[in-house]
């Protein structure tokens, strides 16, 4: 059987719906596994049983985690917070991680998860968002050695999109997996676990595209089955 992905949405406060981009689920699909849009919910027993269900999650990109998660108050910079995706994500992301299912966290997804392991961001940084299509490479990463990231791709270097604004500060529990060269922490992972991988750049717009987006997807779904 094909394995079931749960992929976690924005939310539009303003007209008060779930929205995600259609490029997470085509790269599911694309690499073999049956993608399901979650909704929101306080409910844990209800988020505990979705994740005994589910083969894999995907924390997809969006907007700011609230800095109060991470022990700080907002600045000035740190923009549109979803508060009740929050609360959502990182309880969901708990009951992920206890049971070890396969999480891959992309652009807020890796910061999410990095906060639900006790580590920080910083709220605003320069020159991480392109005006470049968002389908195309825009600066390249350096793959840390012997991480999961590099056994992935294979490789010790990388080109990536990237828009966002924030970025891991402390890592909590997690290790970094790969860095630009201002130092920028690119990607990282949890020691010990199936497949716990984070990345801040958008693998999913280019998946058909670019070999390495599609082996970080290829992997992830088989690490699910």
């Amino acid at each position: 059987m094909k394995p079931l992905i749960g992929i976690t949405p924005q939310y539009d406060n303003y007209l008060g719906i779930n929205k995600i981009s259609p490029f997470y689920a085509k790269a599911v699909e694309e690499s073999g596994g049956i993608p399901f849009i979650l909704p929101y919910t306080r409910n844990n027993s209800v988020i505990e049983e979705t994740v005994s269900r589910l083969d894999g999650i995907i924390f997809s990109g969006g907007t700011n985690i609230n800095p109060q998660k991470y022990g700080e108050n907002p600045q000035a910079n740190c923009r549109n917070i979803e508060f009740e995706r929050d609360i959502f994500e990182l309880t969901l992301c708990k009951f992920a991680t206890d049971s070890d299912k396969s999480i891959l966290g992309i652009c807020r997804g890796c910061q999410l998860i990095t906060v639900a392991a006790d580590g920080t961001l910083n709220q605003h940084i320069e020159n991480h968002d392109q005006s470049a299509d968002k389908h195309v490479t825009s600066h390249s990463v350096n793959i840390i050695p012997d991480t999961p990231l590099q056994k992935i791709l294979g490789a010790d270097i990388t080109d990536v999109n990237s828009f966002h604004h924030q970025t891991v500060k402390s890592l909590g529990s997690l290790k970094v997996a790969a860095q630009s060269d201002d130092g920028t922490i690119e990607a990282v992972y949890a020691p010990g676990k199936n497949f716990h991988l984070g990345i801040q750049w958008h693998p999913e717009r280019m998946y058909s595209t670019n070999i390495h987006a599609k082996l970080i997807f290829d992997s992830f779904i088989s690490s699910c089955c």
